[in-house]
């Protein structure tokens, strides 16, 4: 959690080369008691929101190996995180297309390389969890992905109308939507830092992510924790474009930008308080109900089952961890 406000911090300031807004983004996303909480249960959504941070920042300074390996490791800790592997292959494309003309002999087959680099891993890494599963299912993808997953492209819109803005507009410390103001400054020419389109990089990240999970689940319970982690790696890209449109404001005057952080880091402090108590509170909940419920089960399993017994569950994670038995999933 502490890495990934920090490389966020990173991140803002290579795209702006502003300490400011480095330290404002940074302060905004230890604010959010969700990113919190993903981090006290330990769960993939700081690790891959992390690996994606990493992967992004090495692709912006043109690092494409280690983009590579860093995005197809965040897909393989979440399987929707291989949208932001297409994205910035789409990139590299957009960026190679544009300078055709500037590119010729040795310069060529090095942006020909680099995006061999960018994709190797992914191939690699998706090559061998494709080769597993089809040994251990004869289906692709996992096969929770086949009962869990709801894909419908038509569906993605709706999705986002009926649950999905709903957990977005929760999402502290961008709660309500008020802070999505400063994604206007992302149109403004940098006057330093980074271009308009690497400037821009983050918050097509966050899309793509939001995207992808709406097109793949759908968010029937927008107030379950189940469907909020899916949308939450979105969070810190959606923190690092909304900061470096503040940033941006010194077009209209430098005091505008002050202003801007000042609002924005405003902003977070009160959403944070109003909401940290209902997340607590929700948190307690989900934590004492696998507490009575999934680790008293396999506890009680441990003791009355022998050892080399298998056991079935339709909530294996807990009851499989503390029973210590051999379990199948029946989900």
């Amino acid at each position: 959690h502490i890495a990934l406000i920090h490389r966020s911090t990173v991140l803002i300031h290579s795209l702006t080369s502003c300490h400011r807004a480095a330290t404002v983004g940074g302060l905004v996303l230890a604010l959010s008691p969700q990113l919190a909480v993903a981090a006290f249960s330990g769960m993939e959504v700081t690790l891959t929101a992390l690996l994606v941070t990493l992967g992004l920042q090495a692709l912006i300074r043109r690092k494409m190996l280690a983009a590579g390996i860093l995005l197809a490791l965040a897909a393989a800790a979440r399987p929707e995180a291989a949208a932001v592997g297409v994205l910035a292959f789409g990139f590299w494309a957009w960026e190679f297309t544009n300078s055709l003309g500037d590119r010729r002999g040795q310069a060529g087959e090095r942006s020909v390389r680099e995006g061999i680099a960018l994709v190797a891993p992914s191939v690699l890494i998706g090559g061998v969890i494709v080769a597993w599963n089809l040994w251990a299912s004869g289906l692709p993808l996992p096969a929770s992905f086949y009962i869990k997953g709801e894909t419908d492209l038509l569906a993605m819109f709706p999705r986002l109308k009926s649950g999905g803005l709903t957990i977005l507009r929760a999402f502290s410390p961008l709660d309500g939507g008020l802070s999505l103001f400063f994604l206007g400054g992302l149109w403004f020419r940098p006057l330093k830092g980074a271009s308009r389109r690497h400037r821009a990089l983050p918050l097509a990240v966050a899309l793509v992510l939001i995207a992808a999970n709406l097109l793949t689940v759908n968010p029937v319970d927008p107030a379950s924790w189940y469907h909020v982690r899916y949308l939450l790696p979105a969070l810190p890209f959606l923190v690092v474009a909304v900061t470096c449109g503040a940033a941006a404001l010194e077009h209209i005057k430098p005091a505008a930008t002050q202003m801007g952080f000042a609002t924005l880091l405003l902003l977070a402090l009160i959403q944070s308080a109003l909401t940290l108590k209902p997340v607590s509170h929700h948190l307690h909940n989900d934590t004492r109900n696998i507490n009575e419920v999934q680790r008293e089960l396999g506890y009680w399993l441990k003791d009355h089952i022998p050892a080399d017994k298998w056991i079935a569950s339709t909530d294996a994670g807990a009851i499989r961890y503390f029973s210590n038995l051999p379990t199948i999933d029946l989900i």
